[in-house]
């Protein structure tokens, strides 16, 4: 469903089983785990963070998952469903920026981009449903890139939209 690698080129891939696992540079198989359940559906997004943490967007769950490179659970932020404030959707994807803020992708009935802070506290949100500009249909994927504006990938409006992460 979603890969990643990380600065020592380990790949790290989520599949449908809901598995995180890992391989090196040659497609060696280094390790695996699991997401803690997966009864009401699988993870869709994945990234590494600046410290190389192992990120899980657990759609079905409602929160981001942050794992150590060795799969160790370390934190969960969101898990309460809803769009208020705080709140998390169907959550598709998150990435990390270099001060620690995260931004997490949410689709459904909510489609936005949520800040967090490096704790999981709520920043701010924006986005609505719809295909005008600084709306969303589906997002899919995002990244940060090196001019550290916030690429985001909208599957059904077919485009990439780029903000900044102020």
């Amino acid at each position: 469903r979603a890969a990643a690698i990380d600065a020592q080129d380990r790949l790290y891939t989520v599949d449908f089983t809901p598995r995180i696992q890992v391989y090196d540079r040659d497609g060696h198989y280094l390790r695996g785990w699991t997401t803690p359940d997966a009864r009401n559906g699988r993870p869709s997004g994945l990234s590494i963070d600046r410290d190389g943490n192992v990120l899980v967007s657990d759609s079905h769950y409602h929160c981001l998952r942050v794992y150590s490179p060795d799969g160790k659970l370390l934190k969960t932020l969101g898990g309460d469903a809803g769009s208020a404030p705080g709140q998390l959707g169907y959550v598709s994807d998150a990435v990390q920026d270099a001060d620690g803020f995260y931004y997490v992708a949410e689709f459904g009935e909510i489609q936005r981009i949520t800040k967090l802070d490096a704790d999981g506290k709520f920043v701010k949100c924006w986005g609505s449903p719809g295909s005008e500009i600084g709306q969303f249909a589906r997002i899919r994927a995002m990244a940060l890139g090196p001019d550290g504006l916030l690429y985001v990938a909208d599957a059904c409006n077919h485009r990439i939209q780029v903000f900044t992460t102020e």
